[in-house]
């Protein structure tokens, strides 16, 4: 059997992006619509192309195909993709207790963190593969779970100072955090791809 990283590895992320965005619907992260949710699937797809990321298509493929070993392959890492949200879940599910100024700390927030770093890394690699209307799509669905309107909050407040207002430095340095770990997510999924 011919090992195919690339094909393994567009399962394997696709089924945990979708895997993501369904459990963002599901928690109101992201509006659990059909809508929504097909356009989050036409960005997959366009992504990772060559992906089923569905493992009842890859079952079916598979069925009518009879081509076991490749369906069987596919699967797996779809499971593994899966598996690998649960991971994430796992070690974000006690993040924020950190302590009463937790809030005051960017870094205090596993879940953000992680979010910014894997939607950066899909974020740039759905920008460098795919036409510039899937790439809106893709920071539309995007915007909510990886704070994207940090931009507009320190503009608000740079505006806000001519006016009296005050200088929030925790703001700025999320929305600052906030473009690094998303940069860093971009170079590493550029990196793991040199890789395979």
């Amino acid at each position: 059997m011919e090992m195919n990283w690339k094909d393994w590895m567009g399962e394997f992320w696709g089924c945990l992006a979708l895997t993501w965005v369904i459990a963002g619907a599901a928690s109101g992260g992201i509006g659990a619509t059909t809508l929504g949710l097909g356009v989050a699937m036409i960005i997959l797809w366009a992504t990772f192309s060559g992906a089923h990321i569905i493992p009842a298509l890859t079952a079916a493929k598979m069925f009518n195909d009879q081509d076991w070993e490749t369906g069987g392959m596919k699967l797996l890492w779809q499971i593994l993709g899966t598996v690998g949200f649960g991971v994430l879940a796992l070690i974000c599910g006690n993040a924020g207790t950190a302590g009463a100024d937790a809030a005051a700390i960017p870094f205090d927030d596993i879940t953000h963190i992680v979010t910014m770093v894997v939607g950066g890394g899909i974020l740039y690699t759905v920008w460098n593969r795919c036409d510039a209307w899937v790439t809106a799509f893709a920071v539309a669905a995007a915007f909510g779970a990886m704070s994207l309107g940090g931009g507009v909050a320190v503009g608000s407040m740079l505006a806000g100072l001519a006016n009296e207002g005050s200088f929030g430095v925790n703001t700025l340095g999320t929305y600052v955090l906030d473009v690094v770990l998303a940069g860093v997510g971009g170079l590493l999924a550029v990196k793991v791809e040199e890789q395979l």
